[in-house]
């Protein structure tokens, strides 16, 4: 049997696993690649031992009302050299900034690909579970094999969607990618002609 135990990273590693919480106990491995639902509460796989049949997981909770606000903090002490003027406080938002990274990471892909046609599509969730879904991107992402996405456009398409959709369970606006994306391209410009 397989036991699925509250991870305690010190009893983990000291094989110690008696002293961590016993959650559950199942014949067949569990499955890591996705979130782990039992007994009513959400969990994640953080360490594996196929040895002695043990799954280290921890709780987590997902917030996925439709309205909220864009995760990430809406101010941050910016650490500026006196010379720039010193600290300031500026108005942020860290992860649609790395959102918008990956974006046109993905777009400059399709730039490489030459497959400048893309047509929207009405972003459809499969899924409400975040985690789900950044999986999803994931291994669509690990699969890409650059003579598939030359002889067949539909890979590249289905991780264009995919991110989109990851994007709107984040909470972003399609006007916020939009902003943040063309600030950031700015910058991105800006540096390039700078030498950065």
């Amino acid at each position: 049997m397989w036991q699925i135990r509250r991870y305690d990273r010190k009893h983990f590693w000291d094989k110690n696993y008696d002293s961590m919480e016993l959650i559950k106990e199942v014949a067949v491995e569990p499955d890591t690649d996705s979130v782990m639902l039992i007994d009513g509460k959400t969990y994640r796989w953080c360490a594996l031992s196929t040895k002695n049949k043990i799954v280290g997981v921890e709780e987590i909770t997902l917030d996925l009302e439709p309205d909220q606000e864009p995760r990430g903090q809406a101010e941050y002490l910016e650490y500026r050299c006196t010379c720039e003027g010193g600290n300031r406080w500026v108005n942020k938002n860290p992860l649609l900034e790395e959102y918008v990274d990956c974006l046109h990471f993905i777009l400059s892909i399709g730039n490489d690909l030459i497959l400048y046609k893309y047509e929207y599509v009405e972003l459809v969730d499969f899924t409400n579970d975040i985690i789900a879904q950044f999986n999803a991107v994931f291994r669509l992402i690990g699969n890409w094999k650059k003579e598939q996405l030359l002889m067949n456009n539909r890979f590249y398409f289905e991780v264009v969607n995919e991110f989109l959709c990851l994007g709107k369970m984040l909470g972003f606006t399609w006007e916020q990618i939009e902003t943040a994306y063309l600030e950031k391209n700015k910058i991105n410009h800006e540096r390039q002609e700078n030498g950065y």
